[in-house]
């Protein structure tokens, strides 16, 4: 390449930060002055503070070179320049001037508030902390705003206030934000705890009603009071036992007892609560109390007979009256040290802060004043003349009124504090002492102990509205209103996730949205457990887990679910889209074989790629036609074009998939897209030379890189307007969230690093050293792993996120600019524009695997990679039904299982249908129904089918003949294998080896006996009283393939069978409408023998309440297979039949009880015979044809498990039980 020697004359001119240099002329000499040399115009702009300068090609905005100057100063230098032309690139030595140097340092913004809550009207003072600022510019979020650098404001209505300051110097700006809650003034009642100096008792005055509602005994002479600032604790100084009372405020009991000076007065409490400040007249001393150990921490000296005592309201300086010294020292609450000594009035008694903190208000009761103090300089700046004696002292919280009781004037003088003048006299009880306000400011309690009295003022009108008797000399002297009770403020849980769905091994990130939660407890749904607040969670398993979040408070708990979609492996490749600069396409790539499938034309020279959450829309921005392309991934077509703004680069979407966000590098705008619509919805003013975005997983911000600044703008993206803007270094190009949300990476080209930032504080914490020119970067799914495609070095370097070191260098081809990981986090495919390639790379050995040609200059910046479920994924329609038969009238409850349905359709059978995901039916009419789901999606569409069999109501032909009038209700029994039990089974049908139904009439006061004498079951029968008419009913014994769902753990004993029994279809074998309910049950003795069970043992086990049961149980017959027991039950639900191992014992054949068989064959000998019908005389186990078992000695086993039923229940109502058809006991003997 021919080198040329050429000249240039360069200037600096400066401006603000960025100093420009203008490009004069060029020449083919030194000697020969000709222009347009080049074969275009070139910009060069360079910053005082890196000092270096850009080389741009004017016509292609880009970054032909970059050239130190390294000048600090004003003055003429010579450097080397180097500058492309058309022939190649060409450098000499030059001259350069720089003009002058200027400021560079940006303001910072901060600022602090005396108050950060209370009640309304609540008035603020601001302090300005900020850095270097010429300017300041107050919003306080309530519509004022002010340009004072420390003004006070005022808020008038309750509500949450944002409040801005934004600071500015020559050279920029900067923000911070804060936030005041201001409080209605509640009707809620705070509490006034009156001291009875004489009485040794503190009354307690509902400030509600005025009424004292308890009265704690103290100590000897109980003079000051203070109550903590959370309103729980209060502190009294017993004058005559030189001692603290400490009062629980819930309780109203004395819970501790703390040893001071002597003769203790006045008391007060700092506004953390950890400290509480005694003066003790006696000793000339103040007690530091520790309120967690309740023991003095420290004593300090200070003037003679200190009075009165107060904190200001950060904590850091005691005021302490000394009355026989007429000062006030000043005390440094840190070091518990005596900083300052202030001459006051004559025997000063009261003190007091305002909230401010800026003026300190001392009674002088010799002087008949008030000493205000300025706090900054501790000098008197202001006497006030009040009434005679004047004692207590206190200030509202708005910092407008003080108030002074005045003892020889049986008044209070408000003091207005903007005038130091007495705006007003009220007149009280007398000898007034202690004067406090309650946290509203509404009202003003005076404690008077020569009337035994405590007047309450309305601060409004200044009139004394209440007078509240109390103890013997209440005395007060101190802050004795608590505040207001604090708010039962229950948390509220609430979460959200990066994904939803995805193939295992899944990582999900968890985040907190919850409210006023101080704990949490998260479940999974795979067994695993987390307590932190936003924890990580892999799922190493494919299927749909249940996520739980209980989140607490210490005043309750609340609970939020959510499911997570673990799918197993990739079904289908996911599908990369390469931007092509230069050819205006976009090429498909099928990452399964690494080839092109697939060329989309779009607009003029795109450059930027996005992807939506479900991958079936990808967005594509046209730096030379400024638009967006929106490309329908199933079609691989165009299918909108969005104008936008001027050179559109960078591209998202949020996780909704609702918004697109471009950063328009021409414009220095963000246009924000509806992608419902494909309408820009906003226009966001961002940085210079808008390049990358970035949106966090939970979609509440938006990062914008802007080259040109060296910042990043933080948008908001509810608001669409910056709420914080990020320095990072030279050049920043690409940017990326992690999948957490807690970190954002920011490749900066000019500086050869990237910028880690914590989304939380909106400061970089991390500097990375990469390698050339870093431009596009992206983050594993898993967040392990940052992925920096280095243009000028042709190589891509990967860090290691959690050291933030560089862990690998893999080379790819020439200029690589954008970069995407694949959905499993197993590949990366890198953009090549200087060979047209894209190189993909192994994420486990970081090597590339294969180079796939696409087309001319592919850049694809931004995440280009579309997952797999986005091509034409159909639905799947599958349902479930708690039942599948039943007796009319049924009723039926659906669920859906259809996977990747978006419309569903069901369609009964009967003529009935449902759009409902989950619907319930009921079939009134007898009849066999075919069920039908039809689910579709955009893609296409899928049914399924079942079948429901209704059976017929028998006409009352089971052996009742309808009689109610005496006598039991029997029922008739019907058998199915499989399915949920009929009347309203909630076990599913797949853990129900076989069901049995029986059917009777259920009348108030008569026995109903269910028969189940086909054997389907080990049940035999199912007999109780009713206590309430239901007509005619179902029962259902459900034979259950293992332990019911419905329970959690296992009886202690060796189970025989599990099994269900339900009676109706709303639960009513309950003990609210069945009493003296019977079980008759039989157990094989082929399995007594073969697990050596104890035949005494057998047990019936009724799961309620959480556990199991066992139920009384007794042997009532056998035969050559079986033995029959029966059961006292207080109601139906799961059941387990089990017996205990014999210890080597040896079964044998057990002989019918002979006791109680002939003493109830006694009983109803004597008493009638009972005649038999050709159904009744079936025994519990005769039913089909080929059945091997001897009838007659069935008969008589079913007939003795009755026989036991009569012997339990009581004998006024067991003396005769006529069955209906069934022969005389006596006759079966």
């Amino acid at each position: 390449m021919e080198n040329k020697e050429k000249s240039y004359s360069i200037t600096f001119i400066s401006m603000a930060t960025i100093l420009f240099l203008i490009l004069v002329s060029s020449t083919a000499s030194a000697a020969t002055a000709q222009s347009a040399s080049f074969a275009a115009p070139y910009a060069h702009i360079t910053n005082y503070d890196s000092k270096n300068f850009f080389i741009i090609d004017t016509v292609t905005n880009i970054v032909t070179d970059i050239e130190d100057v390294g000048y600090s100063s004003a003055g003429t230098y010579n450097g080397n320049l180097i500058a492309p032309d058309e022939k190649g690139t060409d450098s000499k030595l030059a001259t350069i001037t720089t003009l002058d140097q200027c400021t560079t340092v940006l303001p910072v913004a901060s600022f602090s508030s005396n108050l950060t809550e209370g009640y309304s009207p609540l008035s603020v003072q601001f302090t300005d902390l900020s850095e270097d600022a010429t300017e300041w510019n107050w919003n306080f979020g309530d519509g004022d705003s002010s340009t004072e650098q420390n003004p006070e404001h005022t808020y008038s209505a309750a509500g949450t206030f944002n409040v801005n300051l934004t600071v500015s110097n020559a050279v920029g700006q900067s923000t911070k934000t804060g936030v005041i809650n201001v409080k209605s003034a509640s009707t809620t009642a705070s509490y006034a705890y009156i001291t009875n100096y004489l009485s040794n008792t503190v009354s307690v005055i509902d400030s509600a009603t005025n009424n004292v509602t308890a009265t704690v005994h103290v100590g000897s002479y109980p003079r000051g009071v203070a109550v903590n600032p959370e309103g729980t604790k209060v502190y009294v100084t017993n004058t005559g036992s030189n001692t603290v009372s400490v009062i629980d405020s819930a309780t109203k009991n004395v819970i501790a007892t703390v040893n001071v000076g002597i003769y203790p007065w006045g008391v007060a409490v700092n506004p953390e609560g950890t400290k509480v400040y005694v003066t003790n007249t006696g000793s000339n001393t103040v007690s530091a109390i520790d309120t967690a150990t309740n023991t003095v921490i420290a004593t300090v000296p200070v003037g003679t007979n200190p009075l009165g005592v107060a904190v200001n309201p950060e904590g850091t300086k005691v005021y302490a009256a000394n009355i026989g010294s007429s000062t006030v020292s000043v005390i440094d609450s840190a070091t518990k040290n005596v900083t300052a000594t202030v001459n006051v009035g004559y025997n000063p008694a009261g003190v007091a802060v305002n909230p401010a903190g800026t003026k300190v208000y001392v009674t002088n009761a010799g002087s008949n004043t008030v000493s205000v103090v300025d706090s900054a300089t501790n000098n008197v700046t202001a006497t006030v003349p009040v009434g005679s004696y004047p004692w207590g002292v206190a200030v509202n919280p708005a910092g407008t009124k003080v108030y002074v009781a005045n003892q020889l004037n049986n008044d209070v003088s408000v003091i207005d504090s903007a005038t130091n003048t007495v705006a007003a006299t009220v007149n009280v009880g007398t000898y007034p002492n202690g004067v406090a306000v309650n946290p509203a400011g509404t009202k003003v309690y005076v404690a008077n102990p020569g009337s035994n009295t405590v007047s309450a003022i309305d601060t409004a009108t200044d009139t004394v509205t209440a007078t509240v008797n109390v103890g013997n000399s209440p005395v007060a002297f101190g802050q004795f209103i608590g505040p207001l009770p604090a708010e039962l403020i229950l948390p509220v849980a609430n979460f959200s996730t990066n994904v939803t769905s995805g193939y295992f091994p899944l990582t999900v990130y968890f985040i907190d949205l919850s409210e006023d939660a101080t704990e949490w407890n998260w479940s999974f749904g795979d067994g695993n457990t987390s307590t932190e607040q936003n924890p990580e969670h892999t799922y190493s398993a494919a299927g749909t887990f249940n996520v739980n979040l209980t989140v607490s408070n210490a005043v309750g708990q609340s609970t939020k679910t959510g499911v997570i979609n673990v799918k197993s492996a990739y079904p289908t490749a996911s599908y990369a889209y390469i931007t092509n600069y230069l050819s205006n396409t976009v090429s498909v790539i099928d990452t399964a074989t690494n080839n092109v499938t697939t060329i989309v034309n779009v607009g003029r020279y795109p450059w930027g790629v996005a992807v939506n959450p479900t991958g079936t829309k990808v967005y594509v921005t046209n730096w030379g036609s400024n638009t967006v392309s929106v490309i329908d991934s199933a079609s691989d077509t165009v299918k909108a074009t969005v104008p936008v703004g001027s050179h559109p680069r960078g591209v998202a979407v949020n996780p909704a998939g609702t918004k697109a966000y471009v950063a328009n590098w021409g414009s220095n705008t963000v246009s924000v897209i509806d992608t419902a619509t494909n309408n820009v919805t906003a226009t966001v003013n961002v940085g210079y030379g808008t390049l990358g975005v970035a949106v966090n997983p939970v979609g509440t911000k938006v990062y914008v890189t802007n080259f040109w600044d060296k910042t990043v703008s933080v948008i908001d993206a509810a608001s669409d307007t910056i709420t914080a803007t990020v320095n990072v270094r030279y050049g920043p190009a690409g940017v990326a969230v992690s999948p957490a949300g807690t970190k954002v990476y920011v490749t900066n080209a000019g500086n050869n690093t990237v910028s880690v930032i914590d989304t939380t504080i909106n400061n970089v914490t991390a500097i990375v050293n990469v390698g050339s020119y870093p431009w596009g970067v992206t983050v594993s799914p898993d967040g392990t792993k940052v992925y920096v495609a280095n243009e000028y070095g042709n190589t891509v370097s990967v860090v290691d996120t959690t050291t933030n070191t560089v862990t690998a260098t893999v080379s790819v081809e020439s200029g690589p600019t954008g970069l995407a990981v694949n959905p499993d986090g197993t590949r990366v495919y890198v953009a090549n524009p200087g060979s047209n390639t894209a190189s993909v790379i192994d994420t486990a050995t970081d090597t590339v695997t294969a180079t796939v040609p696409v087309g001319n200059s592919p850049v694809s910046f931004g995440q280009f990679i579309v997952p797999p479920s986005s091509k034409l994924v159909l639905p799947v329609a599958n349902f479930s039904s708690n039942v599948t038969s039943g007796y009319a009238p049924l009723s039926v409850q659906f669920t859906d299982l259809s996977q990747n349905a978006t419309v569903i359709n069901w369609s009964f059978g009967d003529g009935n249908t449902s759009k409902e995901q989950n619907p319930t039916h009921n079939y009134p009419a007898a009849g066999n129904y075919t069920v039908n789901l039809a689910v579709n999606n955009e893609n296409g569409t899928d049914s399924k089918t079942a079948a429901i069999t209704v059976l017929q109501e028998s006409s009352s032909s089971d052996g009742s003949s309808g009689d109610s009038s005496g006598g039991s209700s029997s029922g008739r029994s019907h058998s199915s294998s499989g399915g949920g039990g009929s009347g309203g089974s909630p076990e599913p049908a797949s853990n129900v080896e076989v069901k049995e139904f029986s059917q009777a009439f259920i009348t108030s006061g008569k026995e109903v006996k269910f028969d189940f004498p086909r054997n389907a079951t080990c049940v035999v029968y199912v007999i109780f009283d009713a206590k309430r008419t239901v007509g005619k009913t179902i029962a259902t014994v459900e034979m259950l393939k293992g332990k019911s769902t419905l329970v959690s753990g296992l009886p202690s004993d060796e189970v025989y069978k599990f099994l269900n029994i339900w009676v109706g279809n709303s639960g009513y074998g309950t003990e609210n409408n069945i009493e003296n309910a019977v079980v008759c049950f039989k157990v094989e003795k082929s399995w007594l023998q073969n697990k050596s069970i104890d035949q005494s043992s057998i047990t019936l086990n009724r799961y309620n309440d959480t556990k199991w049961n066992p139920l009384s149980t007794n042997l009532s017959g056998e035969n050559d297979e079986y033995l029959y027991f029966t059961a006292e039950t207080p109601g139906f639900s799961p059941f387990a039949i089990t017996g205990k191992t014999a210890a080597n014992e040896t079964l044998t054949e057990t002989q019918s009880q002979p006791g109680p068989q002939g003493l109830e064959q006694s009983n109803v000998s004597n008493e009638t015979n009972v005649e038999q019908t050709s159904e009744q005389t079936q025994s519990p186990n005769t039913s089909d044809k080929g059945s091997t078992k001897t009838p007659g000695f069935e008969i008589a086993s079913g007939i003795v498990c009755l026989l036991a039923v009569f012997l339990h229940k009581k004998s006024k109502k067991r003396q005769l039980r006529k069955y209906n058809g069934q022969q005389s006991l006596s006759k079966k003997g």
